[in-house]
């Protein structure tokens, strides 16, 4: 199984992210996306929507502060459950996680917070995190 995250940063490096994406479309069963939103959003549906199945969650903590989660499955993988996690907190980020039901494996796509301070990890985001 292979399983890519990439922070998409909104598709706002066009046809790079959009070339890429064609190319690995056939080699990758799990795609985990953060900052899926604007013109990414389109083009992942246009690149993926048939042979994938996607999960969407969206946090909004501030107008710059705006959390969109794809992750998107293989078709030929069957998703059990998908859960946001840590959605409740504002200053931990969100993720969302799926479980494979066949493998017994949850994936889960998490998009911290940079701001205030540096992007290392917290307690109070790894406590946050093994909650699923």
């Amino acid at each position: 199984m292979i399983i890519e995250s990439l922070n998409v940063w909104s598709g706002k490096t066009g046809p790079i992210i959009r070339q890429y994406l064609e190319g690995r479309a056939s080699l990758v069963d799990v795609f985990c996306f953060q900052e899926a939103a604007g013109d990414f959003n389109g083009m992942s549906r246009s690149i993926l929507g048939g042979e994938f199945s996607r999960f969407f969650s969206q946090k909004w903590v501030s107008d710059k502060d705006i959390f969109d989660q794809e992750i998107w499955v293989r078709n030929s993988f069957r998703v059990h459950d998908v859960r946001t996690v840590i959605m409740e907190e504002k200053d931990v980020g969100l993720g969302l996680a799926v479980n494979l039901k066949d493998s017994g494996l949850t994936v889960v796509n998490i998009h911290g917070v940079s701001r205030p301070g540096d992007k290392k990890d917290t307690p109070k985001r790894l406590g946050k995190a093994g909650g699923y």
